[in-house]
């Protein structure tokens, strides 16, 4: 991949140079058109990283990424801050009215516009370079905190006795040796700190306390304050994320990002969760009422707990 991705930087700089200093003058053709077919290979190259990292993130995938993401986002600044390209886009945009564009077309030219301008082309030099360095720590930082949250996600509870796997279908008790296998303990039982082995552990195990014990190692993912603890790479995220949105125009973060949306003010955003929120509140309310009832019913002496939810609400359903 690294070598897919320095040709693939090369090949589309090579492409969008050749559009930005086209001595032509810029038309639809040789200016937008030609922009949808720039990069072909980056893209194929990223869209099949991209999968691969989504499946298989082992340390070398993990080295990929912290080394070629940054890299990736100073290639995608170099398109946006092209002040070439930009005057040419600025100049279809200005004339698009009597270009005898389609709709389809108007559209596209007007959408790519919009993209540049809000990923910053039509700020100061001095402004592209300060959104430039934080877009590239920005990507670093993002690369930083997944490459901790899945290392808090490679741990794993072990179970030793094979009386605490009551409640457990054969199947999951299978995969969960499968992992204490795979980890160098083939007489024990692993619950990988991920939500495909916690969720279903959750559901079915019996045993109160391993529950407690698997959930909150999951929640607490990344909140340990040991060598993959992420509360500061979010701070720092938060800032730089606060000043890019001020060097772009905006309030703040959340006002970029709602601007092109339907929404476009955080306020009615928010106001929407709100209305969600209440009545869903007061069925989650009405969940646990019920599984509070089949606990109290089987004399467990508990207060439903979070821990409890995924159990309980299965025992309602086999109830019903």
């Amino acid at each position: 991949f690294p070598a897919a991705f320095e040709l693939g930087i090369a090949l589309q700089a090579a492409e969008i140079d050749a559009i930005a200093n086209n001595p032509a003058a810029p038309s639809f053709s040789n200016t937008i058109e030609a922009m949808q077919s720039a990069g072909d290979h980056l893209g194929r190259a990223g869209t099949l990283f991209s999968v691969l990292s989504s499946s298989v993130s082992n340390p070398q995938v993990q080295q990929v990424q912290a080394e070629w993401f940054p890299r990736l986002t100073r290639a995608s600044n170099a398109i946006t801050f092209n002040r070439a390209l930009f005057n040419r886009i600025e100049t279809l945009y200005q004339q698009r009215a009597s270009l005898g564009l389609s709709a389809e077309q108007n559209r596209l030219l007007e959408r790519t516009r919009a993209q540049f301008v809000r990923a910053g082309a039509a700020l100061s030099p001095e402004q592209q370079e300060r959104l430039g360095a934080i877009n590239q720590e920005l990507s670093s930082k993002f690369t930083e905190f997944n490459r901790r949250l899945l290392a808090d996600e490679d741990t794993a509870i072990f179970i030793n006795r094979e009386a605490d796997l009551a409640g457990l279908p054969q199947s999951i008790r299978d995969a969960l040796r499968a992992e204490a296998v795979r980890r160098g303990r083939p007489n024990a039982w692993a619950v990988a700190n991920t939500r495909s082995s916690v969720d279903p552990f959750l559901t079915f195990s019996q045993n109160r306390r391993l529950r407690e014990q698997v959930w909150r190692a999951f929640k607490n993912r990344g909140d340990n304050g040991d060598a993959n603890d992420t509360n500061a790479i979010i701070a720092d995220i938060l800032a730089l994320r606060a000043e890019r949105a001020q060097i772009l125009g905006f309030e703040t973060h959340a006002h970029l990002r709602m601007d092109d949306t339907m929404a476009r003010d955080p306020a009615r955003a928010q106001e929407l969760m709100e209305r969600v929120w209440r009545p869903a509140v007061a069925r989650v309310h009405q969940e646990v009422a019920d599984m509070q009832a089949i606990a109290n019913r089987q004399r467990a002496n508990i207060t439903i707990e979070p821990w409890d939810y995924l159990f309980y609400a299965e025992q309602v359903r086999r109830d019903r």
